[in-house]
């Protein structure tokens, strides 16, 4: 007997052996169980995920004759026929080669006539986007007016190439990639049938390439397996298949995030000099620092897990040894070097620019300085309130080493509060900006090392009563103040009028900001020669006064 390749072999037979289509498989076997089968349908997804496995099942269970609930029985002369394709009433034809309006045409004309055995005449066309218009055209009529035992199932993996009028007459399920959890989890039952010893890191990596397919990581698996060893880890995998190793990508990050050039660009050129893919290596290279960043961004390993798929605890602690904003930042620019590294005409020198890109980074607190420059910059070309200068006391914390645990918690100034605060809602209006939005009405004090927040308005006061313990909001406290704070939130019982000297919220210091900016601009205004001369022949008043860019004709 010839050999039977895996996908084959463990194709599902039966709607509980699918994985990854839980919600279409069980709104099919809803609509076969209370006899509400469409009479066409239409399964769409990327491919691998099952659209023709199932269709095949809702043929088997519609005519099988000793059907249990929804599942065929797989044992009776209807199920065996269709098993073994020579089934007269379950037609499968193929999109691709069968595109002519004549094959249609021949397809309506066999459509009239009963069944020979079965209760229905099931057409399934895969890749059914390949027919063309006039197919289509010839195909709508009985799409439109079906004979009763007559049903369609269209399989096709680019929904938006086929007609409008078409779709609307089909009941459209939609596959999803997946899930790499939902692959490894399968794929270890498979080897473990099969008596071979594969590690978990090795599933992982045919996991992670078979993209969100289950017949793909079935057929790397066969092709993995064709080798024979007696052990097969993410290294021999690697080699088999020609990608890049957990481990090479691994120990890649760690060299970029300690800052080791040499050790980085070593590992660059043996994966290039191995004639592996580059452009491989910089996907896994952004993967892995979205696994620490993320990693390192969650305080729960469980809950890390759930959003990580094949996350070790190992790895879970080690992000949390790095700091998460240079990671962030990694993230970001390993992201943007992907496409960088796809589009050159030579990868190998665009890969070794983002690995010194990556590797010379500035400090994080030169780079928070940077940004906070340009965002002051934009501001002002743009006639933007100013954003609060950083105080020299927390710029020189920045960039001095962090405190040791017995280090006594430095004492907040009082005049560095609303600054230091305004910093605080800087950051805070990046992860949650309604919050910082109404914070920034409140008016902050630190004394006994508590954060009490002032509000003269209750829609202010309610808002930040309910997220006074968010999360992100509790460690930016931490983090800007240096000091674990309490939140104390009070509503005043009447507005305090406000005083010229100081600004009590950082709303209300933007706007004197803006009013010192217009005043500003006015006294220069009214103080111009011109202007002068300008009054005093014509009279009148200043009504308004606008800046005038200037622009370079040099």
């Amino acid at each position: 007997m010839s050999h039977l390749v895996l996908a084959r072999k463990y194709r599902p037979q039966f709607f509980e052996q699918v994985v990854g289509q839980e919600v279409v498989v069980s709104t099919i076997k809803a609509a076969i169980e209370k006899n509400r089968i469409a009479h066409a349908m239409l399964f769409t997804g990327s491919r691998g995920v099952g659209k023709t496995t199932i269709a095949r099942l809702v043929a088997k269970a519609l005519v099988c004759t000793q059907r249990d609930g929804a599942e065929p029985c797989g044992k009776c002369a209807q199920c065996s026929a269709i098993d073994n394709f020579s089934s007269l009433d379950v037609i499968e034809i193929d999109g691709a080669s069968h595109t002519g309006v004549d094959d249609v045409r021949e397809l309506r004309d066999s459509a009239r006539y009963q069944p020979t055995s079965a209760k229905y005449k099931i057409f399934i066309i895969d890749e059914v986007h390949m027919l063309s218009i006039s197919a289509f055209n010839a195909l709508l009529k009985i799409l439109e007016e079906p004979p009763a035992h007559v049903i369609f199932i269209f399989a096709t993996t680019e929904a938006h190439k086929i007609p409008k009028t078409i779709l609307s007459r089909c009941q459209r399920y939609d596959f999803k990639r997946v899930a790499v959890a939902v692959i490894q989890k399968a794929l270890r039952d498979i080897v473990k049938k099969e008596a071979l010893n594969f590690a978990d890191d090795a599933l992982l990596l045919i996991s992670e390439l078979a993209d969100g397919g289950m017949r793909d990581a079935l057929s790397i698996l066969e092709q993995v397996i064709t080798s024979e060893r007696e052990v097969y880890s993410s290294k021999v995998i690697a080699e088999i298949l020609g990608v890049v190793s957990h481990q090479a990508v691994r120990q890649l990050a760690y060299h970029l995030i300690e800052q080791e050039v040499g050790p980085a660009l070593a590992i660059v050129k043996e994966v290039y000099e191995s004639g592996l893919d580059l452009c491989q290596l910089s996907d896994a290279l952004a993967a892995r620092f979205r696994v620490l960043s993320l990693s390192a961004h969650l305080d729960d390993f469980k809950e890390a897990s759930t959003l990580i798929t094949g996350l070790e605890e190992e790895e879970f602690n080690e992000a949390h040894s790095f700091e998460r904003a240079d990671l962030k930042r990694l993230f970001a620019m390993a992201l943007d070097g992907m496409a960088q590294v796809f589009q050159a005409k030579k990868p190998l020198l665009a890969l070794e620019l983002l690995v010194l890109r990556l590797a010379m980074r500035p400090p994080m607190s030169e780079a928070t300085t940077i940004n906070f420059c340009l965002n002051k910059l934009d501001a002002i070309l743009h006639n933007r309130p100013v954003p609060l200068e950083l105080p020299k006391e927390h710029g020189e914390q920045m960039k001095a080493q962090p405190p040791k645990k017995d280090t006594p918690k430095p004492e907040v100034k009082s005049a560095n509060v609303l600054e230091l605060f305004s910093v605080l809602l800087n950051q805070l209006s990046e992860i949650a900006p309604s919050l910082a939005s109404h914070l920034r009405h409140a008016q902050p004090s630190v004394r006994d090392g508590v954060l009490h927040l002032s509000f003269s308005l209750s829609l202010h006061y309610e808002f930040a009563q309910q997220y006074k313990s968010h999360p992100q909001l509790l460690k930016l406290v931490r983090k800007i103040y240096e000091q674990s704070l309490e939140i104390s939130l009070e509503l005043l019982k009447s507005a305090e009028p406000q005083t010229k000297e100081s600004a009590k919220t950082v709303a209300q210091h933007e706007e004197q900001q803006i009013k010192a900016a217009e005043q500003a601009l006015y006294d220069e205004a009214s103080s111009h020669p011109i202007v002068k001369k300008t009054l005093e022949i014509f009279g009148g008043d200043i009504a308004t006064v606008e800046k005038i860019p200037t622009h370079d004709l040099g």
